[in-house]
This record gives structure tokens, C-alpha cells and sequence, in this order.
């Protein structure tokens, strides 16, 4: 089975490589690649966060919509 990002991991991960790229103490190329990375990982929470949406629509149907 796949081990799931933990989205609050993933952001403090996402919020470092963008204050690591905005301190400007990087060269261009490490730049680049961090960005690529940080684009990477916020692709992967919003997967992540979209299958949360999904469970939660799926437990109100099952549960009657009754939150």
C-alpha cells in the first residue's frame, strides 16, 4: 500500500523550499531545481486534499448529509 503525504508535513516542506528561493542565497540552478520540487509537492497536496473532499462527500451521502 502507498503511504500517504501527511499535508501538514507537505506544507511546512512547501513553505521552506519557497523561503529558501525567496532568501535569494541559492544559485540560479539550485533555484530551479528546488522550485520544480516545490511544484511537485503542492501538485501532490492538491491530490491529496482532493481525495480528502471525496471521503468527506462520501461520509455525509452514507451518514445522510446530516453535519
Amino acid at each position: 500500500m502507498k503511504t500517504q503525504i501527511k499535508i501538514e508535513d507537505s506544507l511546512k516542506k512547501l513553505e521552506s523550499i519557497v523561503a529558501q528561493i525567496e532568501s535569494g542565497e541559492t544559485g540560479l540552478e539550485e533555484s530551479l531545481e528546488q522550485f520544480k520540487a516545490g511544484l511537485l509537492l503542492a501538485q501532490k497536496i492538491k491530490s491529496r486534499l482532493n481525495t480528502i473532499e471525496k471521503e468527506v462527500e462520501t461520509i455525509n451521502q452514507e451518514f445522510g448529509d446530516s453535519a
